[in-house]
């Protein structure tokens, strides 16, 4: 799978959420989420940190071994309590679209410098390939929509592109193949997707020609 895919499928679900969040009246930020002692602007503030992740990446040291989709998300688990300071920090420092702005322009940014390739990266749970990181990139828009949706009931609901939850429900069905850990199956379950949903393309599959 080449990068260019899953970064074009991040950015469009990341500009969507944003777009709703945007046109969301100021008082609603300071509603509860369905994320326990989270606000609608928590949530906002860690899509700005999920941003700053690909901003954050580079190359991992040659000889790396990545991880796996599976794997690098079963480490969210010992980082829960970091990602919830640094999201509290930042909900509190910055208005939270502003900082997605910012920090999506900053991901751009590295994007170009990483190149065309497929490289191994050094991200924040550890080395994986550039594409691995894009898709756990999809997966955190599109489950984190359903959060918002579900925070700020009789507003339309932010529903990511075809192609972001395509990426997310795929990656999700193939972490769960291979690891069987529940966390993977609550995320898929709750994306009303299926991975043939919108188009019989397989985001997944080599371009022709490509090395299987």
């Amino acid at each position: 799978m080449e990068p260019g895919a899953a970064w074009s499928a991040y950015q469009a679900g990341h500009l969507l959420v944003r777009d709703w969040l945007a046109a969301l009246p100021a008082d609603v930020m300071a509603l509860p989420s369905v994320l326990p002692s989270w606000t609608v602007r928590h949530l906002a503030a860690h899509l700005a940190l999920v941003a700053k992740s690909v901003a954050r990446l580079t190359e991992a040291p040659r000889g790396e071994r990545p991880l796996t989709i599976a794997r690098y998300v079963a480490r969210y688990a010992a980082a829960a309590e970091m990602i919830n300071i640094e999201t509290r920090a930042l909900a509190d420092a910055a208005e939270p679209v502003a900082a997605m702005d910012k920090r999506s322009a900053a991901a751009a940014e590295t994007m170009h410098r990483l190149g065309g390739g497929d490289p191994v990266v050094a991200a924040g749970r550890g080395p994986i390939r550039l594409s691995d990181f894009l898709v756990t990139r999809c997966i955190e828009i599109a489950v984190h929509a359903d959060d918002l949706a579900r925070s700020v009931p009789g507003i339309e609901r932010p529903v990511p592109p075809p192609e972001t939850e395509r990426f997310a429900a795929r990656a999700l069905l193939d972490a769960l193949a291979e690891t069987a850990v529940g966390v993977f199956a609550q995320c898929a379950a709750r994306l009303d997707v299926r991975v043939d949903q919108h188009a019989p393309a397989d985001p997944f599959a080599p371009h022709p020609g490509a090395d299987r």
